[in-house]
């Protein structure tokens, strides 16, 4: 009997936690992308997509976010440079010029 009456609250706390996730989860607002940002990705996609990697570097640089560059701000960091930038150069071809943004949530 002892036994049931676990089996049961366990059951019922499920059920509850189940139902407060599921507004959570339903609670999740979309809204349109922000033109801005949209035209700043297809610029970077472009950017990335270039053939001569000395010039696929010139035309990222002011597209990215100063922390990625080198201290004078005019060329990538090392780091950036041999891991992100190295694998994002050839995956570029992979998305669609200009960008589609397919959905936006907000993030509050």
């Amino acid at each position: 009997m002892h036994h049931r009456a676990s089996w049961m609250s366990l059951l019922v706390a499920g059920l509850l936690l189940c139902g407060f996730a599921g507004k959570a989860w339903g609670g999740i607002e979309k809204m349109p992308p922000d033109g801005k940002a949209v035209a700043l990705i297809t610029e970077l996609l472009k950017a990335l997509a270039t053939e001569n990697e000395a010039a696929r570097i010139k035309a990222v640089v002011p597209l990215v976010h100063k922390s990625l560059l080198t201290a004078d701000g005019k060329d990538l960091a090392r780091n950036i440079k041999d891991y992100s930038f190295k694998k994002a150069s050839p995956a570029a071809k992979l998305y669609v010029h200009p960008a589609k943004i397919q959905e936006v949530h907000n993030g509050r």
